[in-house]
Parts: C-alpha cells; sequence; structure tokens
C-alpha cells in the first residue's frame, strides 16, 4: 500500500496518534535520501520494512499533513499562521484531450499533473484535517 511516512524530530503525546505512519528513529540524511527518491532519477529507498520513493508523488503540498500533526503536538494553541513555500505551478499547454478515459495517455496526465500541482489541496481538505486532532 502507498502511504505517506513522517521521518519526525518530535515525540507525540502518548494521548494522540496520527493518521501517518513515522519513525523517530532515523538519521537526517535518511530521511534525505527517502523522501528525495525519485522514480526515473534514484534508486528508492529501503529502510527497514519500509521502502521509500520521493514525497512528491504521493503528498506535494504536505501543508494539510504538517497542521495535522501541529494539532496532534498543540491541541489548544490556535494556528496563526502556514507558510507553504512551492515551486511552481503546473499548467498544461492545451485544455483539449481528445484521449478516452480509460487510455494510456489519460491516466499518465493524470499521474503528471498530480504529481506537479503544488496546490492541489483543497481548502476543506486542510480544514479537516486541522480539527481532526
Amino acid at each position: 500500500m502507498v502511504q505517506n511516512f513522517l521521518f519526525r524530530n518530535y515525540n507525540l503525546p502518548s494521548v494522540r496518534q496520527s493518521h501517518y505512519a513515522g519513525s523517530t528513529q532515523h538519521r537526517v540524511w535518511e530521511a534525505i535520501r527517502a523522501s528525495s527518491a525519485a522514480p526515473g532519477y534514484y534508486v528508492e529507498c529501503q529502510l527497514g520494512d519500509w521502502v521509500h520513493q520521493d514525497g512528491g508523488l504521493l503528498t506535494n503540498n504536505p501543508a494539510a499533513i504538517a497542521i495535522h500533526e501541529c494539532r496532534l503536538l498543540w491541541p489548544d494553541t490556535p494556528l496563526q499562521c502556514v507558510i507553504s513555500i512551492g515551486t511552481g505551478k503546473f499548467e498544461p499547454t492545451s485544455r483539449e484531450d481528445t484521449a478516452s478515459p480509460s487510455s494510456l495517455k489519460r491516466k499518465v496526465s493524470k499521474l503528471v499533473e498530480s504529481a506537479t500541482d503544488t496546490e492541489g489541496e483543497k481548502l476543506s481538505d486542510i480544514q479537516h484535517l486541522y480539527t481532526d486532532a
């Protein structure tokens, strides 16, 4: 199963559970190596039982995950500001898509769009994670 994995440098309170798997047991270089293992550029990285690839494949903008983790650490502290510095936004050159919904071209196009869309998290998704501590 494909899922997010958080390389944490903090321990969560014992009474709170994150929606995301993670660990505090890895070194910084291991976290960097694992989270940057972009298919086609670098070999995937195995740490323990987990096989890691580029984090942007599943969650290109992890702001909602960061908000969720903040709510676990500081449940009674109001969130004041979130700054998410992206690398730009993908703009397709043509909006016309003549491929059938089940074609390989459409599937690859959607995968590329998902992996390059830094603004893909909807506000409602972020608010949902913010309130589900």
